[in-house]
């Protein structure tokens, strides 16, 4: 229930279309306006991009670019880097190559500052935190992040978060949730007061968009 009433950034390796291709298949065409399909771990496939050579990286680049064109990806939904160190600027680049539109990396992966354009990319984090539980506690995880990077580390308040194996139905609710608790001015600044972050749920490209 309640797919295509939020905008939703699926994150799909285009590789699997060599595993799954009925699924691949029922994905694209049962897709409504509002499902955005973007690339996630780390290409057409799962690896990290910091161990390879360079000649295995331009055959890694060539290898996910072909399926990112066939599929339609230019958005790095989800960036990888093996053991949760940084990755490395050369190689962080060259995904831009592929991913234009913008890329997304766990904050523990992501070196300051942030956001930022890397070759006109936008760039940005994604926070620890994940959408799971309830549609109350994933309302009040959303806060939470907004608190940390926005109020307290003074970032643009424009949040990418992940939520793994959840239904669009859970992220509908949350959407709603996010809605009651402000305007019930549940949600409340550094030090205690009411505020109105005035929260609205947007595509990837339009979040890219306005983050560039």
């Amino acid at each position: 229930r309640h797919r295509g009433d939020i905008p939703l950034g699926w994150g799909f390796n285009p590789g699997l279309v060599e595993d799954i291709p009925g699924v691949m298949n029922y994905l694209y065409t049962t897709a409504t306006p509002q499902d955005i399909f973007v690339a996630a771990n780390s290409g057409a496939g799962y690896l990290n991009p910091d161990a390879l050579t360079e000649l295995a990286l331009l055959r890694w680049l060539w290898r996910s670019g072909r399926y990112y064109r066939a599929f339609g990806y230019d958005i790095q939904g989800f960036l990888l880097n093996g053991n949760g160190a940084h990755i490395s600027q050369r190689r962080l680049s060259a995904f831009t190559f592929i991913a234009p539109v913008g890329i997304l990396s766990p904050e523990i992966q992501t070196d300051e500052p942030w956001p930022r354009l890397q070759r006109n990319t936008p760039v940005s984090a994604l926070p620890a935190e994940s959408l799971a539980g309830t549609p109350d506690i994933a309302a009040e995880a959303v806060h939470s992040v907004y608190k940390r990077a926005v109020l307290e580390e003074g970032r643009p308040p424009f949040l990418a978060i992940r939520s793994a194996f959840q239904s669009p139905t859970f992220l509908w609710g949350t959407r709603d949730r996010l809605a009651a608790f402000e305007a019930e001015g549940r949600f409340t600044d550094l030090g205690g007061e009411p505020i109105q972050p005035n929260y609205t749920v947007v595509s990837p490209y339009t979040f890219f968009f306005l983050l560039k």
